[in-house]
């Protein structure tokens, strides 16, 4: 191998990786650059870590935050696979190696790096977690391992090289633990830990507390997933997964979980002692096998633990970057899907113990489990002798994602209840009970627990079965003359109500940061586009005034949705109108509906209010794609009239220059996903009979989809135009420089009596006379144009300048200033009616 010039060096700060760079330069006579990832190592570790790395040699130091991106792309895969090496190693350190060496040869490829280097010694496993990333990911790239290649020998003799060339380390010849420390765990080796007949000294263990030194009081802790990812910590979601990850290390150290003393076997052939402490890692995975437990099959659970000692030992060996572990990846993602709800474990001086286990997916039956024949309660069955199938129910139902109605179908149903009470059906005692039970359940409903093991078929029925845990036989009375037909179709009216409502003011709330921005810049020229080439100049905020107009369309739209959505649907039974004497002006009233619907038959199958939302959203998510696609070429390095804040863009992976236009460009692939809501919808209806059919369930997740993406965007779009700064300068020049005057001079040309068609080819000739000698419209002097032709006059020079040819289109719509300004406060005035 030649002798490279420059060398990244996996660096910790360490005794090994310290002394190798002074030995580096020694040895090879090269360049060597320091990298370190911060994957939750701690403080201490990293304090003063780039000045050593300097002191000793190093020309340049890297240390990049790697924790999120360590714990979601990483450990969760791990904890989704369940795997767990030699039934109790947790892989805290393998499946670190793979991210810090991808980092490595990233800085190397980045730093013109020729070799890349670590500190692993030759009888352990990193060595080949490091160099088998290389291969995989930097083929050309030398690999150094120096415990291959120097006569140091022990650790006595790293320590004592590194006092001869003044290395400031830690360690010391009398106490010697080797540890590796990361978010997920650490591990001990070396000292007393050598003979596996020691027991572990106390001054080991750093992570957890000694079991008989824990609480002499249990802890319960509640870990929610989403399939098979932790997201939650005792119901909060607002936790990092880095946050949630650290708060469980805390708890588990505190009570004595997650210590394990282990003889593995290495992938190099030999036997090894390590201790290890893993506190939050074995909480979560616990956690996971109970939900698994609950809600996979038992093909999929076994298969699934089969492959879990093959991905374990595929990590602990190094194959990270392999098809293999996509390929496994892949099955277990599959797998993991109905993983979600929550687990709560219980803590007590080095144990736990499952206490609760929830999961929407569950597969545990109640009634089998308990020896019962009574089936799941419904809001139908009287027709059937046996329930429905598993399968059955798995694929209709809908719960997981219509629970967002919750609120609107407790709201309706107390509004039916009095309803019901002025129809006499319910006496005003009744009444009286049903409204504080659901007061109580909307009140309960605020809280994630509301919906934990619920397998109910859809949330109206399980708001109705929570009601009779309230009030018991009661809530029988409460479909009493009502239909699920009507009762989905006023659950979504007041659902999207509230979403339109919201979805006005986030735009309002665009509409009032393209205000702000227009006032920021209001003189700046910039060139006008027509077939994405430089057409006319206009002024900045009669370029943002077009998007107001748009987005302010879009809120007229809203409303006309709205306004189709306003229509109540209560009693109009199934198809054919209730048959009891309902007030179903006064329902509407109480419901803050403005009508009610007119044809019963028509109110069970009409969604042609969803169909106006859907299309005004769609064409609002149009037009905000048009903004994102104009702002990412306007911020690209070609144009430079934009500069979008660090807060609404990021990086590349691979090439350090990038800043990229994220939110705009996912903004504008949002588009499409709307687009598809809509046309979903559309090919549900346009085949369905009179009246309603099952069908149309599948509209909901296309609506409620459309309304989050629409919400989102709109919110992102208000950021990014927030954030924004332009290039007054750059934009000017860009108007100067090209022919965007060209229009200007040939209607002087006209004003001055000269015909239309004689002036464009005049300005047409002048224009290829520029371009042919590179001469821009600020090169003419007054005299060069009269020159030209003798239908110029001098004083037409003036319009060479983008800014006096603006002068001339004073008109109502036009750019010119003074109507600019105009423009701009009446669109403060309307956007102050909207609100």
């Amino acid at each position: 191998m030649n002798k490279p010039k420059k060398v990244a060096l996996a660096y910790s700060g360490g005794l090994d990786t310290s002394i190798i760079i002074p030995w580096l330069k020694e040895n090879y006579g090269c360049e060597v650059v320091a990298v370190c990832g911060d994957i939750g190592q701690g403080g201490d570790e990293l304090e003063g870590l780039r000045e050593k790395a300097l002191k000793t040699g190093a020309s340049d130091v890297h240390i990049a935050d790697m924790r999120e991106e360590f714990v979601t792309d990483y450990l969760w895969r791990l904890v989704r696979s369940g795997a767990v090496y030699e039934h109790k190693y947790l892989l805290g350190t393998s499946i670190a190696r793979p991210l810090l060496a991808k980092k490595q040869v990233e800085v190397a490829l980045a730093s013109g790096c020729d070799a890349v280097a670590h500190g692993c010694t030759g009888k352990g496993n990193d060595q080949v977690r490091f160099e088998l990333t290389y291969k995989a990911l930097a083929p050309q790239l030398a690999v150094i391992a120096p415990w291959r290649e120097w006569d140091i020998r022990s650790r006595e003799d790293a320590i004592e090289y590194a006092a001869r060339h003044n290395v400031p380390i830690a360690q010391s010849t009398t106490k010697i633990y080797s540890r590796d420390r990361n978010i997920w765990h650490i591990s001990h080796e070396g000292g007393a830990l050598e003979d596996p007949a020691n027991a572990a000294p106390d001054d080991v263990w750093m992570l957890t507390r000694s079991p008989k030194d824990a609480p002499n009081t249990p802890a319960e802790v509640t870990i929610g997933f989403d399939r098979g990812t932790p997201v939650s910590l005792n119901g909060q979601r607002k936790l990092s997964a880095v946050g949630l990850l650290e708060e469980l290390n805390r708890l588990g150290g505190e009570h004595g979980i997650g210590r394990i003393d282990l003889v593995e076997n290495r992938f190099v052939g030999m036997k090894s002692r390590g201790c290890y402490e893993t506190p939050g890692g074995t909480l979560i995975l616990a956690a996971h096998r109970e939900l698994e437990a609950l809600a996979l099959d038992k093909n999929i659970l076994h298969y699934k633990q089969k492959l879990a000692l093959d991905y374990a030992e595929l990590v602990y060996n190094g194959f990270w970057f392999t098809p293999l572990r996509e390929a496994l990846d892949a099955f277990f993602d599959a797998a993991n899907q109905p993983v979600s709800g929550e687990v709560t474990l219980r803590l007590f001086k080095g144990n736990l113990e499952p206490v609760s286990r929830r999961s929407p997916n569950s597969l545990y039956s109640l009634n089998q489990g308990a020896g019962h024949d009574a089936g799941r309660m419904k809001l139908w069955g009287g027709r059937f002798e046996s329930g429905p199938s598993e399968v059955f129910e798995r694929f209709s139902g809908s719960l997981h994602f219509d629970r967002r109605l919750v609120f609107a179908d407790i709201r309706g149903s107390v509004a039916f209840a009095r309803a019901l009470g002025r129809a006499g059906v319910l006496s005003a005692a009744e009444v009286e009970r049903l409204g504080s039970a659901f007061a109580k359940l909307s009140a309960e409903a605020e809280h994630s627990s509301f919906f934990e093991g619920a397998a109910d078929e859809d949330v109206h029925t399980l708001v109705i079965r929570k009601l009779r845990e309230k009030v018991g036989g009661l809530a029988d009375k409460i479909h009493t003359g009502r239909s699920r037909n009507e009762q989905v179709s006023l659950d979504v009216r007041l659902w999207l109500l509230e979403e339109i409502d919201a979805a006005g003011a986030e735009l309002a709330a665009l509409l009032e940061a393209l205000l702000r921005l227009a006032r920021r810049y209001p003189d700046a020229v910039l060139p006008g586009y027509t077939h994405l080439r430089r057409a006319q100049a206009v002024l900045w905020p009669h370029y943002l005034l077009a998007y107001f107009e748009m987005f302010a369309r879009d809120r007229e739209r809203l409303e006309q949705a709205r306004a189709g959505a306003d229509v109540m649907p209560l009693g109009s039974g199934a198809l054919a109108g209730s048959g009891f004497p309902f007030d179903r002006e006064a329902i509407a009233r109480e419901l803050g509906f403005t009508a009610v619907t007119r044809n019963s038959m028509d109110a069970a199958g009409d969604r042609d209010f969803e169909l106006d939302f859907l299309s005004a959203a769609s064409i609002a998510m149009l037009h905000l794609s048009r903004l994102a696609e104009d702002w990412i070429l306007y911020s690209s390095e070609e144009f430079g009239f934009l500069e979008l804040s660090d807060a609404v863009t990021s990086g590349s992976s691979l090439m350090p220059q990038k800043k990229n236009p994220d939110s705009l460009e996912l903004i504008r692939g949002k588009c499409g996903r709307v687009f598809g809501s809509l046309t979903s919808l559309l090919m549900t209806a346009k085949g369905l009979p009179m009246t309603y059919n099952r069908d149309l369930q599948e509209g909901w997740e296309p609506l409620f989809d459309a309304v989050d993406q629409l919400r989102g965007s709109l919110r992102m779009a208000a950021a990014v135009v927030d954030s924004a700064s332009l290039h007054c300068s750059k934009t000017a020049l860009a108007a100067q420089e090209s022919w965007v005057v060209a229009t200007d001079l040939a209607e002087a040309l006209a004003r001055a009596g000269v015909p239309f068609h004689r002036a464009h080819q005049l300005v047409g000739k002048l224009v290829l006379e520029s371009v042919k000698g590179g001469k821009s419209p600020a090169q003419w002097t007054p005299e060069e144009l009269a020159a030209f032709a003798p239908e110029f006059t001098p004083e037409m020079a003036r319009l060479l300048d983008p800014c006096e040819g603006m002068k001339t289109r004073e008109l109502p719509g036009g750019t010119g200033p003074e109507w600019v300004g105009k423009a701009l406060a009446e669109a403060e005035a309307r956007l102050a009616s909207m609100r």
